[in-house]
């Protein structure tokens, strides 16, 4: 069961699909999720409320429900009745009251100790969908867009593009939209020249949305909707950056780096680094350890270097276990260590690091097999508490 601290917006973020990594598209923010739920009945007293239940206005038994769970803020109650909320929610949205899903879906994906049944949220999803829920479409597109069952995943593209026209939804429907056309993870519903526009659309509409601007600076990039254009691509990745998005600001970062159709600035390349690494942008986070270890556009600080190394390694980048080991091996971490900087090669050159193997025959005149197996097996308590300490998955 969920610690009663946990407000409504934190168990939605963990139940929803966001596809989108720079882009928050969680539908049911408390803001949201106020304007359609309880209006006026919220400042009804529990006889009030009876009353009009027992006549049959259902948002008085959603309210009902609402009022056994939340309070007015979609805070959880220090003692939630999630048993009595569930009957008088399921009641409202057998009798159409379609809001009710909303919370009902939450018991049906695991949270308020109930037992997970998906087939139960796909039915709240779409009976409350059939019924021009706009919010309905969006969460079923969620969670079925990339169904293995073609009735679903057709069902949701039907369902996306309908929620991209409805005023309430569509900010949020759009980006998604255009992810699933773009179609990075899946060739089914992909067109690059509709996503490739509608995310020009969405960046008309909302000007300061980053992720349709990034995907225009990749698309334009690469040619994928049209002919490419480095202009165009250049202007939609700036945008990004400049409204957060952690992949454009490295890629601008490393544009400035490197002077591509920019004049050459390491501290400004190093401005945008630094923001992308805050967001623990890999590619960010990567570039960033570099830049303080050789001392590009900032002073050199290898202390920096080696705890963002570590950010890094803890989420699984191969190429962060070789600089820590690297580090270890030249005095730089904060001890020298040459059993873990062997360990740490090792275990980077099995996560496929290319540069792995050139190092181990660097510090360790390591050449053929015979003398890699033997220092693995040498290194093996090292290799163990690297794994340990970055939670390295094997």
């Amino acid at each position: 069961m969920q610690s009663f601290g946990i407000d409504l917006a934190a168990i939605l973020r963990r139940s929803f699909r966001l596809i989108l990594v720079s882009t928050s598209l969680l539908l049911l923010t408390p803001t949201v999720f106020a304007q359609t739920s309880l209006q006026g009945y919220g400042t009804m007293n529990a006889v009030e409320l009876q009353t009009l239940a027992d006549a049959g206005d259902m948002h008085a038994v959603f309210t009902q429900g609402y009022n056994l769970i939340f309070d007015e803020n979609l805070n959880l109650l220090a003692d939630p009745d999630f048993e009595a909320a569930k009957t008088l929610l399921e009641t409202a949205h057998k009798n159409g009251h379609d809001t009710a899903n909303s919370i009902l879906m939450l018991y049906y994906e695991g949270e308020f100790g109930h037992a997970p049944d998906l087939e139960k949220v796909e039915t709240l999803l779409t009976t409350s969908a059939e019924h021009g829920s706009a919010i309905a479409k969006v969460n079923y597109a969620y969670r079925f867009i990339d169904s293995d069952t073609a009735d679903k995943s057709d069902r949701a593209l039907k369902y996306l593009f309908s929620a991209a026209e409805d005023e309430t939804v569509k900010k949020s429907a759009y980006p998604l939209l255009v992810e699933v056309l773009y179609g990075p993870d899946s060739d089914t519903h992909k067109d690059w020249p509709l996503a490739r526009a509608k995310a020009l659309e969405c960046s008309v509409l909302w000007p300061n949305n980053d992720y349709c601007h990034y995907i225009l600076g990749r698309d334009f990039e690469h040619g994928w909707g049209g002919d490419a254009d480095v202009t165009k691509s250049d202007f939609h990745y700036k945008n990004a950056a400049e409204f957060g998005d952690s992949r454009a600001q490295w890629i601008l970062g490393m544009n400035y780096l490197n002077g591509t159709r920019v004049e050459k600035n390491e501290q400004t390349a190093f401005g945008w680094v630094k923001k992308s690494a805050e967001q623990e942008h890999l590619n960010g986070l990567i570039s960033f350890a570099v830049m303080n270890a050789l001392g590009q556009g900032t002073e050199i600080n290898t202390a920096t270097a080696f705890e963002t190394y570590e950010t890094a390694a803890k989420l699984g980048s191969a190429h962060a276990i070789r600089g820590l080991s690297s580090m270890y091996c030249t005095g730089e971490a904060p001890k020298t260590d040459k059993d873990l900087c062997a360990a740490g090669l090792i275990l980077a050159y099995e996560m496929d690091e290319d540069l792995a193997a050139k190092l181990l025959g660097h510090f360790f005149n390591v050449t053929d097999q015979a003398a890699f197996d033997a220092l693995k097996k040498k290194t093996a308590p090292g290799k163990a508490t690297l794994v340990s300490r970055y939670n390295i998955q094997p």
